[in-house]
């Protein structure tokens, strides 16, 4: 079900990072669960990534590609965790962190 929304999310945007398709297998390798909202647009983070009963919302950029911006309008005014991830690794290591910042244990499903 989640692979055929990102299928149909991913032909909604005219531009997806080259970096998201190896981050989105990187973060599902490590049992997370990912939404692709990039075709969202209006500076919303590209992924919504669930782990462990904790959502981290992550920005993928290629390279040094700076942030755009309605992105960095977004990431001011969001009032919540954000985090840009260039590399697969960095995408698990951010979504593992803020797992641990949340203090690191399963939580259940409301």
């Amino acid at each position: 079900m989640i692979e055929e929304l990102d299928k149909v999310q991913m032909r909604m945007r005219g531009r997806v990072d080259n970096t998201q398709g190896p981050i989105v297998a990187a973060l599902r390798d490590i049992g997370a669960s990912v939404a692709i909202t990039s075709p969202l647009g209006g500076g919303f983070g590209d992924l919504v990534v669930g782990y462990r009963g904790v959502n981290v919302l992550l920005e993928a950029k290629t390279g040094n590609e700076p942030l755009t911006a309605a992105e960095t309008k977004f990431h001011g005014e969001w009032n919540g965790q954000v985090a840009i991830v260039r590399t697969a690794e960095e995408a698990q290591l951010a979504v593992i962190s803020h797992w641990q910042a949340c203090g690191g244990k399963e939580v259940g499903h409301a």
